[in-house]
């Protein structure tokens, strides 16, 4: 056979084979992304229920589903939490959900209620924890608090908020409580707000500035400070 013939050849059949494997690509990238529309997502762990909605969702590096416009909502015995955004993340390796982008949480245990918001909000489903290292802002029944990171737990002893760099606002009939801590904890359970680290906290004209502060913000006072210094409010 001719070599030029030979050549020619085994050129169209190079090219005829990286056509297949481009056809044979593109179809487990379509596979490995599919696409779903009003997607709906159920889980069940540790006797919480968790649901998941969107107006669709696609499969991304065969682990990671992405969903958009979500509602979703976690619930167990006593308590109730909804959670909305724009975008959702379900990670299967890591068992982990992460909304982004406007996201609003509210959960409501027994007669208190918690309202999140921020731009990302993290649930891990292995033990129910909820965690953000952005910017927040929250509202505990009367308590305001804003912070640079935050963790939420929710289980049978009430609803625990840990936030990072947090600060707090607190209605009073004669004025408004206002503190801020390197680490503030909330404990629905005992009705207890500690300020932990580099504490302050303004009341009725007064800066109380301390290690560590309890305030109890169902009575509106403070229950115990650990090397307090107290100065008038100019």
């Amino acid at each position: 056979m001719d070599r030029a013939v030979l050549l020619l050849l085994l050129m169209a059949n190079w090219i005829n084979s990286a056509d297949l494997l481009e056809k044979e690509t593109k179809k487990n990238e379509l596979q490995n992304n599919s696409y779903m529309e009003n997607p709906n997502f159920n889980y069940s762990v540790k006797e919480k229920f968790i649901n998941l909605k969107g107006d669709y969702s696609f499969l991304k590096n065969n682990s990671q589903y992405v969903v958009r416009n979500v509602v979703a909502s976690v619930k167990d015995k006593d308590s109730l939490t909804n959670i909305t955004s724009l975008e959702a993340k379900y990670s299967k390796n890591l068992n982990v959900i992460d909304f982004l982008n406007s996201v609003s949480l509210k959960t409501k245990k027994n007669t208190n209620t918690l309202r999140i918001n921020s731009e990302f909000l993290q649930y891990n489903l292995s033990d129910s924890t909820l965690y953000t290292n952005r910017q927040v802002k929250a509202n505990f029944n009367e308590v305001l608090l804003e912070s640079d990171g935050l963790k939420l737990i929710t289980d049978s002893r009430g609803i625990n908020v840990v936030l990072n760099k947090g600060r707090v606002e607190i209605s009073n009939l004669r004025s408004l409580d206002k503190g801020y801590a390197d680490k503030v904890i909330l404990s629905s359970n005992d009705n207890i707000l500690i300020l932990d680290g580099k504490a302050s906290l303004s009341q009725e004209g007064m800066i109380i500035k301390s290690d560590l502060i309890h305030y109890d913000y169902q009575k509106k006072k403070i229950i115990k400070a650990i090397n307090s210094q107290i100065q008038n409010q100019i």
